[in-house]
């Protein structure tokens, strides 16, 4: 689980998220930090107690209110117990029976209301007409287009005209837990605009090239990265969106030397797919994140622009199939926190094949918040691969 520590006024909370988003999110109060700890499956409710009262703070809980604590936690999907098992089983298999991947996040980050999420994307990108001939591939960010409106329209106009391909490769990156570097799924992506299409041919076809790759579709159940492409496409593109290949990338992708073949044989794929100028590659990645918000140091002035560099060097590095270079940019101040856009930007750049030129289109490093007020740094960044002339 992730723990988010949370100061509100005078009282301090420990905020608990599941990767796997099997529970909903949970806050305690932080003094309880160490009872978690102590849930490791071998010890007793009274054990745990003992060891609450032996321990640095000396908590003292009574055994009734640990007991209510730990079955709290148990019904709620906290603890690797049988519970848990029967609830992850139930997602998983609604999931994989679906006919298609309903979106997430409508209704909470923008309007679930076609006409109210029209308006808000002709307020906040205006028109963002295809023009872009030649493009192998653009790299966007995701995120509420409030915040990555001005990267989108520098962006967005860059893509073909929707007549002109068939496929759109959308590549993000995957917040949550996973055993395999990247995860495909071949269920069309729906939103409150319409239903974007999966490309299940070629879907198959990496499915019989890398049996692995299919194996952990349920991490696009939250797949916010994706599910935010989808969106921005369905605005470029209107009516005439491509069908899409949705591929999401986690931190083995960079993290792991064992995973560096199977990275390899994606890139390869995606390679030969753009090559015949009939599919093209949308990468979703963020890049710094910075700051009490999320955890970090906050950067002062001269490190803000040393994060700033780092950011525009990775992604020019990646648009140019500089594999090597992005990962080693991507990795530098990582006090401040290594880029979540990394692992599907390492992928880009083993995709992108020689004689592309790739451009920052935008960017920018913008001051945020999340709800606790906790002031934060967020890098967004947009980028155009254009192929020879």
């Amino acid at each position: 689980m992730e723990r988010i520590p949370l100061q509100r006024g005078r009282e301090a909370l420990l905020v608990l998220r599941d990767p796997l988003a099997v529970a909903e999110p949970f806050a305690i109060d932080a003094e309880l930090a160490g009872a978690l700890d102590q849930l490791d499956g071998r010890k007793s409710v009274a054990q745990v107690r003992q060891a609450l009262l032996m321990g640095p703070n000396a908590l003292d809980i009574s055994l009734a209110s640990l007991t209510e604590f730990i079955e709290a936690l148990s019904a709620g999907g906290w603890l690797d117990d049988d519970n848990f098992r029967g609830q992850w089983i139930a997602i998983h298999d609604a999931f994989l029976g679906a006919a298609r991947r309903d979106p997430i996040l409508a209704g909470v980050l923008y309007p679930s209301e076609p006409e109210a999420l029209r308006e808000l994307l002709s307020t906040t990108l205006g028109p963002t007409p295809p023009t872009g001939a030649q493009t192998w591939g653009i790299v966007i960010p995701h995120g509420p287009p409030e915040v990555t409106g001005s990267i989108l329209r520098a962006t967005l106009p860059a893509l073909p005209d929707p007549g002109s391909i068939d496929v759109v490769v959308v590549i993000g990156t995957d917040h949550h837990a996973g055993l395999l570097p990247i995860a495909v799924c071949d269920k069309d992506y729906a939103s409150p605009l319409g239903v974007a299409p999966c490309a299940v041919d070629v879907v198959g076809r990496m499915c019989r090239r890398m049996p692995w790759i299919d194996r952990e579709a349920i991490r696009h159940r939250h797949a916010h990265s994706l599910e935010w492409s989808v969106l921005y496409l369905q605005h470029a593109f209107g009516q005439r969106c491509p069908a899409i290949v949705p591929i999401v990338v986690g931190a083995t992708a960079v993290g792991d030397a064992g995973t560096a073949a199977e990275v390899g044989e994606v890139a390869a794929f995606i390679d030969t797919l753009v090559a015949d100028g009939r599919a093209i590659v949308c990468v979703a990645a963020e890049l710094t994140h910075a700051g009490a918000a999320y955890g970090r140091p906050l950067p002062d002035a001269a490190t803000r622009a040393a994060l700033e560099a780092r950011d525009r060097d990775l992604l020019e590095a990646a648009v140019n199939g500089q594999t090597g270079r992005a990962i080693r940019f991507g990795r530098a101040w990582a006090e401040h926190g290594v880029p979540s856009g990394l692992p599907p930007l390492a992928l880009l750049a083993d995709a992108v094949p020689e004689g592309v030129e790739g451009r920052i289109s935008a960017y920018t490093l913008t001051s945020t918040s999340v709800a606790s007020g906790s002031p934060g740094w967020l890098g967004l960044g947009g980028a155009v691969i254009h192929r020879p002339e």
